[in-house]
């Protein structure tokens, strides 16, 4: 399955790499500032957060995220 934009979350390598296995275009952001500007751009497939992301960081995204983006998948 090859998803045709994600947004990974995430400053580790590997999780870039994985990212880059299924998505055609692999956006990285470093924060939650970071990604909510990105996805505003790119209108992802994915939204993949790393480990060092709980759910406070989650449910802080989705109240900062515009509508149009809470459809998005997040892992």
């Amino acid at each position: 399955m090859t998803l045709r934009r994600i947004v990974a979350l995430s400053r580790d390598p590997e999780v870039q790499q994985l990212a880059q296995k299924y998505g055609q275009e692999v956006f990285g952001a470093d924060d939650l500032a970071d990604a909510l500007d990105v996805i505003q751009t790119t209108n992802p497939d994915l939204i993949l957060f790393d480990h060092r992301f709980g759910t406070g960081h989650i449910r802080e995204f989705l109240d900062r995220a515009d509508k149009h983006s809470t459809n998005v998948p997040i892992v």
